[in-house]
């Protein structure tokens, strides 16, 4: 990127307009949330309010080293991964598939108990072959 004091100046007003529309949207949103009580206003405005925190980080990085600026990118980076990532389903599918794991593992003691309480019954009622031990 053009490091030149003037392209930094044009994108420094630029981010600062974003963010500065972005709060004004947040308190829009954030008025009506609470008016209406609706949560997903409230949760849409405090999102707005990450946005605004976001454009502030990248205005104060641009008087930053080309090398902290690449730092603060990938942690960015990472951070809106992540926002994006709680607001997909990815959540409620890695649960899910946990939830699954856990009912077939119990499922599989479940199973195993019960032979061996099958194979003592055997053994108790005088009925148990070879054939069961190996089982």
């Amino acid at each position: 990127m053009d490091s030149s004091p003037e392209l930094k100046r044009k994108l420094g007003i630029a981010v600062l307009w974003v963010a500065g529309l972005n709060f004004a949207y947040f308190g829009v949103e954030f008025t009506m949330a609470l008016k209406l009580g609706s949560v997903s206003l409230l949760a849409d405005s405090i999102d707005l309010l990450e946005d605004v925190a976001i454009n502030i980080l990248i205005f104060l990085a641009l008087g930053w080293s080309l090398h902290a600026r690449a730092v603060t990118g990938k942690v960015l980076a990472f951070l809106i991964c992540i926002t994006v990532l709680t607001r997909s389903g990815w959540p409620d599918i890695i649960l899910g598939v946990t939830i699954i794991a856990l009912n077939v593992f119990a499922a599989k003691e479940v199973w195993q108990i019960a032979h061996l309480e099958h194979l003592e019954a055997r053994a108790l009622a005088g009925k148990l072959d070879e054939e069961d031990l190996l089982d």
